[in-house]
């Protein structure tokens, strides 16, 4: 008697395939959330630094940090970036703040400011 050969996957195959699977991405997808919120606000550190760069520039030929916007700082606002920047100045202070929005409230540093004696805050080695 000749057996039917059968093609295809057992259920404990599948099963076992779909629990490796299940154990990788309990692993991994933390781990991914992690570093996209690290990139992003390592790029929220890397646009406020630009900008008060533009400040210090505009402070030596004006005397002044008052005048310029975040977006003459290329700080642009929109609600599905990770971050929300703010600009506040007068004549002789300044301070940045990067506010965090969306899924990057989640990140531990919260909002990265820095003003014009180029101190950061939150001063977490972390963060900065």
């Amino acid at each position: 008697m000749i057996l039917p050969s059968y093609k295809g996957f057992s259920l404990i195959e599948c099963l076992l395939t779909l629990a490796l699977i299940a154990l990788f991405m309990s692993v991994i997808y933390p781990n991914y959330n992690t570093h996209i919120m690290s990139s992003a606000r390592k790029q929220a550190e890397t646009h406020l630094l630009q900008a008060s760069n533009i400040l210090e520039e505009h402070y030596e030929l004006a005397g002044e940090y008052t005048g310029l916007s975040p977006t003459d700082l290329n700080l642009n606002n929109t609600t599905s970036d990770p971050y929300r920047y703010e600009l506040s100045a007068d004549t002789t202070h300044f301070a940045l703040s990067a506010i965090p929005q969306g899924r990057q409230i989640k990140d531990h540093c919260g909002t990265l400011s820095v003003d014009q004696s180029n101190l950061h805050s939150p001063e977490n080695s972390n963060c900065w």
